[in-house]
């Protein structure tokens, strides 16, 4: 999709990428061209070349380096790709475009051992916070089979959750949470956002509620780590809850790891070309799972330089101009 311009100097100025996908992975190479269309005769500074009047193309193509972080934004910080064309104008202001694209990071989760592992919530909760709420303890005893996914796969929960409290327990629920770290030369930022999560009903006191196979679906996010990336950091985490009183929760957690290659029970330990995979692969499938309005959760973070800077990771690509045509 061509970003258009009309400029001093220009009718038309404008980038495109040609073919155009929605997800580029590292390794991969795109391309495309730079179109001008001038209606009369432009000048370029420092060369005695011009621009005669009409339309005037100008391919480019470079290849993404492997070592790439995925593509990624937040209030604070961000990792975005875009490519710029821009024209030198003697005597006038330069004509500039920029075409933002999407880089994806390939995240194999069959190169990580943990992603196998199976995770077991045991274990007993005393939720006592003030004289008004001494509600007693809270056992979990529940279990999922794997510590890996990706985006579009479903995680099954299964177990129980015992109410040995003295009064009911209102609500419980499994959530998964982005727990995202912004690296500053004075402090760091931490923001916590729940991006899905599934609810179960009361349990009486005395008694129990089973979980059985409960699904939590993993929405369409940034993988664990945001790997090449030295200023932010991207994991997750699911946290089991027991809302008790007014004032105080009952909850074990765990990591999560989100990839972006499934795992392959029957390939143990697979590896993956990555220059093969980047020239064969296609774009990314859209994942089944819904996505909910993000919750941010108020934790303490530690204080953070409030100056509205929004800190990025830069990459520069040099793309080789190939000819006019």
């Amino acid at each position: 999709m061509p970003a258009s311009d009309i400029s001093m100097g220009f009718d038309i100025f404008e980038i495109t990428l040609q073919p155009h996908v929605p997800v580029y992975f590292s390794g991969q190479q795109v391309q495309g061209y730079v179109t001008a269309k001038t209606s009369s005769q432009v000048s370029c500074r420092d060369s005695n070349e011009k621009l005669e009047p009409g339309n005037h193309v100008f391919p480019f193509s470079f290849v993404l380096q492997f070592q790439l972080p995925t593509s990624f934004e937040t209030t604070y910080g961000s990792v975005k790709y875009y490519l710029k064309a821009s024209a030198d104008i003697p005597g006038g202001l330069d004509t500039i475009k920029k075409l933002h694209f999407m880089v994806h990071n390939i995240y194999d989760l069959n190169l990580d051992h943990r992603s196998a592992r199976s995770l077991h919530f045991d274990g007993e909760r005393t939720s006592s916070f003030c004289c008004c709420c001494k509600v007693g303890p809270i056992n979990f005893d529940l279990s999922i089979p794997r510590m890996g996914y990706v985006p579009g796969e479903v995680m099954y929960i299964s177990g129980a959750i015992y109410n040995n409290s003295f009064s009911e327990v209102k609500y419980t629920e499994a959530k998964l949470i982005q727990v995202v770290i912004l690296h500053a030369t004075s402090k760091d930022k931490l923001m916590k956002v729940t991006v899905q999560r599934v609810y179960r009903p009361s349990i009486k006191q005395g008694q129990r509620d089973v979980w059985h196979q409960v699904p939590l679906h993993i929405p369409a996010v940034t993988p664990s780590l945001l790997e090449y990336c030295n200023i932010i950091n991207v994991s997750y985490k699911l946290k089991i809850l027991a809302k008790i009183g007014c004032c105080k929760n009952a909850y074990v957690d765990s990591e999560i790891i989100i990839g972006s290659v499934a795992l392959q029970p029957s390939q143990p330990g697979r590896r993956i070309e990555m220059q093969q995979l980047a020239q064969n692969v296609g774009p990314l499938p859209v994942p089944s799972a819904p996505m909910i309005q993000n919750e941010v959760i108020h934790d303490d973070p530690p204080s953070y330089p409030e100056t509205g800077e929004n800190k990025e990771c830069y990459f520069f690509f040099p793309a080789q101009v190939l000819s006019e045509y």
